[in-house]
C-alpha cells in the first residue's frame, strides 16, 4: 500500500515538472523573442546599396544598423566619395562611443559606410537620426516595416 502511494506522488510531482517546462517553454515562445527587420534600398542606382537592419528584443528596439556601399559615378571619384563621408564622420565625432559607432572604410573601388547604434543607450539621438523616415525608438517592428515598405524591401525574421 505504501509503495502505491510512493509511486503516485512520483507521478503526480512528475507531471507537474513536465507541465511547469512545457508552460515555461510556451510563455517563453511567445512572450520573450527577438526579431530582426532587415531592408534592402529598391535601388535603381548601380553605385549605391543600403541595408538597414533593426533589432527588437520584446518589442523593444535595441540596436540598428545602416550599411551603405557607393562606389563613384559620373565624374566623382573614389577619394572624393571618402573624402565626403569622412567629413560626415568628422561631423559626429563628439558622440561616438561604445553605444554610437560610424565607420567609412575603402573596399576595392567602394565605399563602405557603417552606422551602429545602440538606442537604448541612445534614444533621443536616435530618434533624430531616423526622423527623416517618420519612424522613432516607440515605433513596432511593423510600423518600421510599413514606413520603409515603399522604398525598401524588408524582412522580418524571429531570432532565438
Amino acid at each position: 500500500m505504501a509503495d502505491k502511494k510512493t509511486i503516485k506522488k512520483i507521478l503526480i510531482a512528475l507531471c507537474i515538472v513536465i507541465v511547469l517546462f512545457v508552460g515555461n517553454l510556451i510563455y517563453n515562445e511567445v512572450n520573450y523573442f527577438e526579431k530582426r527587420l532587415t531592408c534592402t534600398f529598391n535601388s535603381t542606382y548601380t553605385n549605391y546599396k543600403e541595408t538597414l537592419t533593426f533589432n527588437f528584443v520584446d518589442n523593444t528596439l535595441y540596436e540598428y544598423i545602416r550599411e551603405e556601399h557607393m562606389s563613384p559615378s559620373g565624374s566623382s571619384t573614389i577619394e572624393e566619395l571618402l573624402e565626403f563621408f569622412n567629413g560626415e564622420r568628422e561631423k559626429v565625432e563628439p558622440y561616438l562611443n561604445e553605444n554610437f559607432n560610424y565607420e567609412v572604410t575603402q573596399i576595392g573601388d567602394k565605399v563602405k559606410i557603417y552606422t551602429h547604434i545602440k538606442t537604448l543607450f541612445n534614444e533621443e539621438f536616435y530618434n533624430s537620426y531616423i526622423e527623416e523616415k517618420d519612424i522613432t525608438m516607440a515605433s513596432t517592428i511593423d510600423e518600421v516595416k510599413e514606413k520603409l515598405s515603399d522604398e525598401y524591401t524588408c524582412e522580418i525574421r524571429k531570432i532565438r
